[in-house]
């Protein structure tokens, strides 16, 4: 779910990847060591070694306590079926004799089933959930077990003695509902020893920066944003330190997900005639096995907007590039 820390992370990797091309271009701007974090100024980025005041300008997202409501959504949201994890997992059937492979490596590789009809009419069906870097000889070993009756495994085949094999394979589908909609005042700190440089920042923030209208979020969503007002605080003068702010409001939608077995596990979503028709149970029921923290990190890197995915944040939320060590001092390295 969307949280507040995700918002201001998105905004932080926004303005980093923005300024990350205008910077290559200005012979002004490539002279400035100008950071951007997810978070707010620490007062310890005062006492570090270097110090805020030695080295960088600082451009620092948060949300503002108090300042937000949430708005009324649309009635009657139900589940959409919003992603699919094709399975990595495959079978070959032929002659009474299913050949469990793997496609690729990967986490989460899909589900397997088998059904076995003998030649009294009697039907068996199994399933198995293959798990990260398992074997194809395990898999058939466990179908096996599960179909009894003498079927045996060999390597990664299964084989039964009589009767027709038939069989499938599913990936993971993720569903989800809209629950809330909110709107939040976020701050953005423009933090400087250089007098100069705050409203240079400011106004290339408001000008070139910050998006007219929306958002992308990390999920892959969007989020509305506008502009509230500019305000000067150079209360920290005596330190050495100059602070403008702007203030942005921010609209995005909170979406509750599940995962469940595409089809092969009895059931879904199908979405006909512009409405939505649910195929056995609802999704919260069906998660018994399903992997949600690889589907998760899977559905993260598919989701994430491009200009983000060569950049992280560090421990301190400074935004960093993806492949740049976490610093093990002040936290000021930053992107440029």
């Amino acid at each position: 779910m969307m949280t507040l820390s995700h918002v201001a992370r998105s905004l932080a990797f926004w303005c980093a990847a923005q300024f990350e091309t205008v910077a290559p271009t200005s012979s002004f701007w490539r002279a400035h060591e100008v950071m951007f974090r997810a978070g707010p100024v620490m007062p310890s980025d005062l006492f570090a070694d270097p110090s805020l005041r030695e080295k960088g300008h600082v451009v620092a997202f948060e949300a503002l306590a108090g300042k937000g409501e949430m708005l009324m959504t649309p009635l009657g949201g139900g589940w959409r079926e919003t992603l699919r994890i094709l399975p990595v997992v495959g079978l070959t059937i032929g002659d009474g004799r299913a050949r469990v492979r793997m496609d690729a490596v990967r986490p989460a590789p899909g589900l397997v089933s088998l059904m076995w009809r003998d030649a009294g009419g009697a039907c068996r069906s199994v399933r198995h959930v293959a798990d990260t870097g398992e074997e194809p000889s395990h898999i058939a070993s466990s179908l096996a077990s599960m179909l009894g009756a003498g079927a045996v495994s060999d390597g990664p085949d299964v084989l039964v003695p009589r009767g027709t094999l038939t069989g499938s394979c599913a990936g993971y589908g993720r569903s989800s509902r809209l629950v809330r909609r909110q709107s939040r005042v976020f701050r953005i700190s423009v933090v400087s020893g250089d007098d100069r440089l705050c409203p240079a920042l400011i106004d290339l923030l408001t000008s070139v920066l910050l998006p007219d209208d929306w958002v992308p979020l990390v999920d892959g969503q969007q989020a509305q944003i506008a502009l509230r007002g500019e305000s000067i605080q150079d209360a920290m003068q005596t330190e050495g330190l100059y602070r403008r702010e702007i203030h942005v409001g921010m609209i995005w939608d909170q979406f509750r997900s599940v995962w469940s077995p595409q089809m092969v596990a009895g059931g879904g979503w199908l979405g006909a005639q512009g409405g939505d028709i649910g195929i056995a149970p609802v999704p919260d029921e069906m998660g018994a096995g399903v992997p949600q923290e690889a589907l998760e990190a899977m559905a993260t890197a598919l989701e994430m907007p491009h200009a983000y995915r060569a950049l992280k944040t560090d421990r301190y939320g400074t935004v960093c590039r993806a492949d740049t060590p976490d610093p093990g001092g002040s936290g000021l390295g930053g992107i440029v």
